[in-house]
């Protein structure tokens, strides 16, 4: 396997048409709107294109390689048919005037994708040639999918308006192969460098849709509000989603899991788990409303609650701001699902009674209020289980919420959860037969 197929294989799961803006848009989901705002912050990375290639062209040590960089700096940007300026043109159609896509960038994640892009070109050549690659290697099938989308859900037909993705569909297929020729004669040391580049670049390409997502979605934040996010949809972004064809459920469980309880009764097809200090069927590894795959728990679920709070709180310019990553649960002995936070950030997740008096005057000794789960089961049956489509909600006007304007220190996290020996059900916990995985990946 050449190095580039290997990289081909790594960077997939992050390819753009996995992201659900572009499935949206290529279902006819996504509003005129969105499109337009699309359109318009977009059009700062492709404006910025043609410097990338500038700025590694620059530091390419070989003149054969720089010359190849060159043909495609002079695609980019020769002539009245320029990219940027067959861009404004799709920009046109949707309505977008010429004076408004110049202006400053709206969002946050658009800045952060052209300020990311220029500085891997910037590192050295073999980080900038795997940040370009990473583009270039999606755009031929990305353009197809996208002109395929637009005629058939949006009525757009003009080749005026189809004409940036009617020519990268055609250019970027020969562009990434040249790519590919010039980073297979690279060293080692330098395709390392390679794969550092364009695993950054792949992430920036989809972090700045993750914040057309949440803009698509999330059009208004007041203070005080509390949004609320199933996890499902932080998985599909991550990529977290394993072909059933490729694994059973239970090699996956014990793959995923941290504990599993050891029986032969397992009438549901669940196997009973702990997975991040939850107790939660089948390492919280999902099956609905999804054809062919299984969704597993996200990753780095905290930091992704705390992203998404700075990154609402800076675009809707609010200080007090509540985050929380849902989950459907199961509760003992109880017939039906509630919900669990996986992640928060924002305020105080418990709301303590210790010391305060009950109806009798007598001072309560150890009762707690589990904010944060309390919050998730509200918006788990306000968002449902099947085909409502409805992967947010908002809490407004919540009782008891102390609110933080700060990221919660490890301590704060830690303090939801209690370790088995002081549970409740300690003594059932503690005598199941649980089997330790030692080697999860």
């Amino acid at each position: 396997m050449t190095f580039c197929m290997n990289l081909n294989r790594l960077l997939e799961k992050l390819h753009l048409l996995n992201h659900p803006f572009y499935k949206a848009w290529n279902e006819g989901k996504l509003t005129h709107e969105s499109l337009q705002l699309y359109a318009q912050e977009y059009y700062h990375h492709v404006a910025a294109f043609p410097r990338y290639i500038s700025q590694i062209h620059a530091l390419c040590p070989d003149i054969s390689a720089r010359q190849i960089l060159l043909e495609n700096l002079i695609d980019e940007e020769q002539g009245a048919d320029n990219h940027p300026e067959l861009w404004i043109r799709f920009a046109e159609g949707f309505g977008v005037k010429r004076e408004e896509i110049k202006q400053p960038p709206e969002l946050q994640k658009t800045t952060e994708l052209v300020d990311g892009y220029f500085d891997l070109v910037k590192a050295d050549y073999a980080t900038g040639l795997g940040a370009l690659y990473a583009y270039e290697r999606q755009t031929p099938e990305v353009s197809k999918s996208k002109i395929d989308g637009l005629k058939k859900h949006y009525a757009v037909s003009d080749e005026k308006t189809l004409q940036f993705f009617s020519v990268h569909e055609k250019t970027d297929e020969w562009h990434t192969e040249e790519l590919a020729g010039l980073i297979e004669k690279l060293s080692e040391t330098d395709q390392e460098k390679v794969l550092q580049g364009a695993t950054k670049g792949a992430k920036l390409l989809w972090s700045f849709l993750d914040g057309m997502i949440l803009d698509q979605y999330i059009k208004t934040v007041e203070e005080e509000d509390i949004i609320v996010i199933t996890s499902k949809i932080i998985s599909i972004v991550q990529g977290r989603l394993v072909a059933k064809n490729t694994i059973s459920k239970r090699s996956l469980v014990y793959k995923e899991a941290d504990l599993v309880l050891e029986t032969d009764v397992n009438p549901y097809d669940l196997y009973l788990t702990i997975k991040n200090d939850v107790l939660i069927p089948s390492a919280g590894i999902d099956e609905s409303n999804i054809d062919g795959f299984y969704v597993l728990y996200p990753e780095n679920v905290q930091e992704t609650a705390t992203q998404i709070w700075e990154y609402l709180k800076k675009q809707h310019n609010v200080q007090k701001l509540g985050i929380v990553i849902t989950d459907s649960h199961t509760t003992i002995m109880r017939r039906g699902v509630t919900g669990i936070a996986l992640g928060w950030c924002g305020f105080e997740p418990l709301y303590s009674y210790i010391n305060k008096p009950d109806l009798c005057g007598n001072p309560l000794r150890v009762t707690q209020v589990n904010i944060l789960d309390s919050l998730a089961t509200a918006a788990v049956f306000v968002m449902g289980e099947g085909n409502e489509q409805t992967p947010l909600a908002i809490i407004r006007d919540a009782p008891k919420i102390s609110f933080l304007n700060r990221i919660p220190t490890v301590e704060e996290q830690k303090a939801i959860v209690i370790s088995m020996d002081e549970d409740l059900y300690a003594p059932l916990l503690r005598s199941a037969n649980w089997s330790k995985i030692m080697d999860k990946r």
